[in-house]
């Protein structure tokens, strides 16, 4: 009988042990997932919801969200973003798939940098991961830039200085919904069309 209870309880740990051998860890999740970004519906239709902007809509106040058309296909200039609480210059890009949006990214001067991360760890939380590199100047110069990463079901963000013009921050919001490869091309495809 002893034998019986022992060949169970060795069967049920080979079991248990087999099991537990081919769980995956899973992500971690992201609570504060977004459906809109700075103001720009990720669900909508992108054409339909922002405007044209006029000609006199950088004088017009209070100044609202608008699109204006860049020499890249399925590409727009957004003005009018409402304060984010960061200074200095912010130029913003929306990438379309049809007319629902792929991607928004963000860009401004590096040395608001930190500004922009506690941006968006208040709305966005704490990141999903975050990465150090070290990156090189055309000088030869180096040093260590982190890449700040939330990942959530439908949509990332990734933070970080621009490869190639470090004076310059990124923030690229992928809505994978609708264009799950598209952080990919940001490295082949600057937002300027060059």
């Amino acid at each position: 009988m002893r034998a019986h209870v022992m060949a169970a309880a060795a069967g049920l740990l080979v079991v248990s042990t087999a099991i537990a051998g081919n769980e995956t860890e899973a992500p971690k999740s992201w609570v504060f997932e977004p459906s809109t970004f700075i103001g720009i519906n990720l669900g909508g239709d992108f054409l339909t919801e922002l405007p044209e902007c006029s000609a006199d809509s950088e004088t017009t106040e209070p100044r609202k969200l608008c699109r204006i058309s860049t020499p890249i296909e399925n590409s727009y200039r957004v003005d009018g973003i409402p304060y984010l609480g960061f200074g200095g210059r912010c130029d913003v890009e929306v990438r379309l798939l049809g007319a629902k949006v792929a991607s928004i990214r963000l860009s401004g001067d590096s040395e608001d940098i930190s500004r922009v991360t506690q941006y968006l760890r208040k709305n966005y939380d704490e990141p999903t991961s975050i990465e150090s590199s070290q990156s090189t100047t055309a000088s030869g110069a180096w040093f260590t830039t982190e890449v700040l990463r939330w990942d959530g079901s439908s949509t990332s963000i990734e933070l970080r200085r621009k490869e190639d013009d470090f004076g310059v921050y990124q923030v690229t919001l992928t809505n994978l919904r609708t264009a799950p490869k598209i952080a990919d091309e940001g490295a082949t495809h600057p937002s300027d069309g060059t």
